[in-house]
């Protein structure tokens, strides 16, 4: 069996048991040692390194299991950390109420706090401009990357 993205796919989904988690990113690489696989999940309550850790030891037994342990050469599985854009919806509902910064594909950059989340693929953030708050709404195919702006209160 070759190891694909798509049986990859599988394996991890399978690995990450608890409902409240949810896989963000998966990446692999083919290198000359095999394949290097980063895998990046996060939990509607944040995720633990032992959970990460379980989740990275599910996976090797998996691609054990299946005979392709010498396509593998490095699992890697983290949360992401503040500095990690958003990426899912899951991701901007649970940070709904945050301050985030939001770069659009015309160029500009849009700072505020995170109101709204919608199915139909906008958001809607709250911002001050001169002491006047304002809400903006915002198409999800317009923004190129979302940060959240940590808040040390």
């Amino acid at each position: 069996m070759v190891l694909t993205e798509t049986k990859l796919s599988e394996i991890s989904n399978s690995c990450i048991k608890e409902e409240d988690l949810f896989l963000v990113e998966l990446k692999s690489k083919k290198g000359t040692n095999g394949y290097q696989i980063h895998l990046v999940v996060d939990g509607d309550n944040g995720i633990s390194i032992d959970t990460c850790s379980d989740i990275s030891r599910c996976i090797n037994h998996e691609i054990e299991e299946l005979g392709l342990i010498d396509e593998v050469s490095k699992i890697e599985v983290s949360s992401p950390g503040l500095d990690y854009p958003l990426k899912t919806p899951r991701q901007f509902k649970k940070n709904i109420g945050r301050q985030i910064k939001i770069f659009l594909d015309s160029g500009s950059e849009i700072t505020g706090k995170l109101i709204e989340f919608s199915d139909e693929n906008f958001i809607v953030i709250e911002t001050k401009k001169k002491k006047k708050v304002e809400e903006a709404k915002i198409q999800i195919s317009e923004i190129v990357k979302t940060k959240i702006i940590p808040s040390f209160k």
